[in-house]
């Protein structure tokens, strides 16, 4: 399953998302010249999704229908034209998948800064080196001068 999303943060505080959904699976065996090679399914679905922040979004319609036909019987009579009604069996079997994907769009936003405080922001992801010390930002201003502390 390969499931691309590419989101958009609109002024009114909705989230444009652009979907591209693809799944790939293994079908039935084919027989070319003697050699049994695999077949290769393929499902695809691109859909573009206008969201406010928590809504959910359910995407479908990614359907895969597999027909199994299964015989079974006395080995040889069955395969005699005539016979194989009386000594052999037949049975199909229709399987349907839906792959249903949930989408729920959250704004992630850094805390604002409070007056008067200092605040030093540093990503998780990003390796500091050894001995790294953070840059003080400006100090709180105490009372003017000539005013009592």
């Amino acid at each position: 399953m390969k499931l691309e999303l590419t989101p958009h943060l609109l002024a009114d505080g909705e989230v444009a998302i652009h979907a591209n959904i693809e799944i790939s699976s293994l079908g039935a065996s084919i027989s070319i010249a003697g050699v049994s090679e695999p077949t290769f399914g393929q499902r695809k679905i691109e859909h573009d999704i206008r969201l406010k922040e928590g809504e959910v979004s359910v995407l479908g319609g990614l359907i895969q229908t597999s027909i199994i036909n299964t015989v079974g019987g006395v080995p040889f009579l069955g395969d005699i034209p005539l016979l194989r009604y009386l000594f052999s069996t037949q049975h199909a079997e229709r399987q349907e998948t839906e792959v249903l994907v949930m989408l729920t769009p959250r704004v992630v936003r850094l805390p604002e800064p409070h007056s008067g405080a200092r605040s030093n922001v540093t990503l998780a992801s990003e390796p500091q080196p050894a001995g790294f010390q953070p840059v003080p930002g400006p100090e709180t201003p105490g009372p003017p001068p000539g005013e009592p502390q």
